[in-house]
């Protein structure tokens, strides 16, 4: 998994309307429904989780709703960052 800075983690987005690639790794912490996406030109936008797919770490995408549901993407145990499951035990448990 890449690293934003250290303790956060990066996951890559398509936007499922347009196709643009970005990357995220929080939540709108004003607006829990929300996450905060990365542009490749440093900007950055909220934006609801339903309109993306996320690229999983065998490189195949999926609904980023989907993502979390199947606990393919966890948030952190503060619930202010996410990213991929890297273990049985951290999809066990229900964070990274």
């Amino acid at each position: 998994m890449d690293s934003l800075w250290e303790g956060v983690w990066q996951v890559k987005l398509r936007n499922k309307k347009t196709g643009v690639l970005v990357w995220a790794s929080g939540f709108n912490l004003a607006s829990l429904s929300e996450i905060i996406v990365h542009f490749d030109d440093d900007s950055a936008d909220s934006d609801y989780p339903s309109n993306y797919d996320v690229q999983l770490a065998d490189g195949q995408w999926k609904s980023l709703e989907q993502a979390f549901t199947d606990k393919d993407v966890l948030p952190d145990n503060k619930w202010e960052y996410f990213g991929l499951a890297e273990t049985d035990e951290q999809r066990k448990r229900g964070y990274l």
